[in-house]
């Protein structure tokens, strides 16, 4: 039911092709992914800056069915995200409080949501849905080993963290999304969950100090450290508020969202969404309690958007859609615990 609704939704990407915006870089002009056996090439050579060589690894056998056909590669993007869509089904059910109906709105939600079009549609992207393969796909094991206590799933847990890592650099998030699962299930005073989150964070701040490395060595944060850091301040509450404005209403969608001119005064909504990231933080500190579910939902959407709302200088772009990819389900699950108090409100 899941799967036949979203490929009903996503049936025009059959009919698109590539773009002339980094797909060249990423398949067209890149011979590394012309034959499967240049594993030296992808696994040493970044791509704009980033470094994901399962994504480009993927794109690799891609190009070994059909060349420089789109077909296959708009197919393997399909198929990854109906498959994060089940994952996210799986994810919010395995965390109680939802109910399995709710779940699966939830899921399908996250599907069929326009907000997701570029990260789906656009070949380039690969990367996003092949590393929330992975990141969720160790959500929902770390889940399981919250219960089981083997040492066993805590290492499929890293493994998968490690591959969504190779994916793509976002991934570097996930220790601190796993500590807000242990806060949901009450584990934040023991010992022993910092202790096993530290092989996570290492590799984290590896991963991160590379990357980084990469973006600066590419050119690519160039545009963003003009501006100082009291107005990156600005644009990453701005990127949290206008996110969660595309979330609830998927109008006006673009595939570019440009800074601001630094030379003139920046529009009003920049400065008024500074009120609503201070309100986000009265409803984390109200509820951080005694709505563990609300909490969890905000902050699974926020610690997903730490990387991209410029805090960290990056890009030419103040918000992008395909950034919401993975963050989009904390929103969902926050609208979906709304919702559901409502429905048992009323009946």
């Amino acid at each position: 039911m899941l799967d036949i609704a979203i490929t009903i939704a996503y049936l025009p990407v059959f009919n698109a092709g590539f773009v002339n915006w980094d797909d060249e870089d990423y398949v067209l002009n890149n011979s590394s992914i012309q034959s499967l056996t240049n594993f030296h090439e992808i696994i040493t050579q970044p791509v704009q800056g980033n470094y994901h060589p399962l994504t480009m690894y993927s794109l690799a056998i891609n190009f070994a069915m059909s060349g420089k056909d789109a077909s296959s590669y708009h197919l393997f993007n399909l198929i990854l995200h109906i498959l994060n869509s089940i994952l996210v089904f799986l994810f919010v059910w395995r965390l109680g409080g939802f109910g399995i109906r709710m779940a699966f709105i939830i899921a399908l939600l996250f599907g069929i949501h326009p907000l997701h079009v570029e990260s789906v549609a656009w070949i380039s992207e690969r990367k996003d849905v092949l590393y929330s393969l992975f990141f969720l796909s160790g959500m929902i094991v770390y889940l399981r080993y919250l219960e089981s206590k083997k040492v066993r799933s805590l290492l499929v847990v890293f493994l998968l963290f490690v591959l969504s890592l190779l994916s793509k650099p976002a991934a570097v998030i996930f220790p601190l999304v796993l500590l807000s699962l242990d806060y949901f299930k009450n584990r934040l005073g023991q010992a022993k969950t910092y202790l096993e989150k530290l092989p996570f964070l290492l590799l984290s701040v590896l991963a991160g100090l590379l990357s980084m490395q990469g973006q600066k060595s590419a050119g690519s944060t160039v545009f963003a450290e003009a501006f100082t850091f009291f107005e990156r301040m600005i644009f990453a509450c701005y990127g949290i508020v206008m996110y969660a404005v595309k979330t609830l209403v998927p109008l006006s969608l673009c595939a570019f969202y440009p800074f601001p001119d630094p030379s003139s005064t920046f529009p009003i909504s920049y400065y008024i969404a500074p009120v609503f990231a201070l309100f986000v933080l009265v409803v984390l500190a109200k509820y951080f309690r005694s709505h563990k579910l609300i909490t969890l939902s905000i902050l699974f959407y926020v610690l997903n958007l730490l990387l991209v709302i410029q805090l960290i200088p990056v890009g030419n772009a103040v918000i992008a859609d395909r950034y919401a990819y993975l963050p989009l389900s904390g929103l969902l699950m926050l609208v979906g615990y709304f919702y559901r108090k409502w429905l048992i409100g009323n009946n």
